[in-house]
This record gives C-alpha cells, structure tokens and sequence, in this order.
C-alpha cells in the first residue's frame, strides 16, 4: 500500500511538472503569435489587398489574417494592435 502512495504521488509531481512545461510553451507561442499579428497588421490592412476574386495567393492571405484574428488591424476583440 505505501509503494502504491507513493507512486501516485510521483505520478502527480510528474503531471505538475509536464503541466507547467505546457503552460510555458503555451504561453511562448501566445506570445509569438501576438508579435505575428502586430508585426502583420502593421504592414497589411485587409482594405489595401486587391479584390480580385480570382487571386488565389490573395484569397489565401485574407484567410490567414482572419484564422490569426486580425481584421482591418484589429484583434477580434477590437483592441487595436
């Protein structure tokens, strides 16, 4: 019974550690990917891209400033960048 405690306890110290390793990555990326979007919005407005519908290399840069939340240089929750 105390090898088994034991074990649970070692088991939980290891999620608690993997935990924070993951939070930290988390966290790094999150920022990362705020610098990506500001370092974007700062060059690119979505209203200065041509409206072809025919670009595709266009349509797939709209889409990729929309999946990283930016939309006329704003975050989706309308603070500016």
């Amino acid at each position: 019974m105390h090898k088994l405690q034991e074990d649970m306890k070692e088991m939980q110290q290891l999620h608690f550690e993997e935990m924070n390793i993951m939070k930290q990555k988390q966290e790094k990326l999150e920022v990362e990917l705020a610098l990506m979007r500001s370092y974007i919005s700062k060059f690119v407005h979505l209203e200065d891209l041509p409206s072809s519908s025919n670009d595709t290399a266009n349509r797939l840069f709209k889409m990729l400033l929309a999946l990283m939340g930016i939309h006329n240089g704003f975050r989706d929750n309308a603070t500016p960048l």
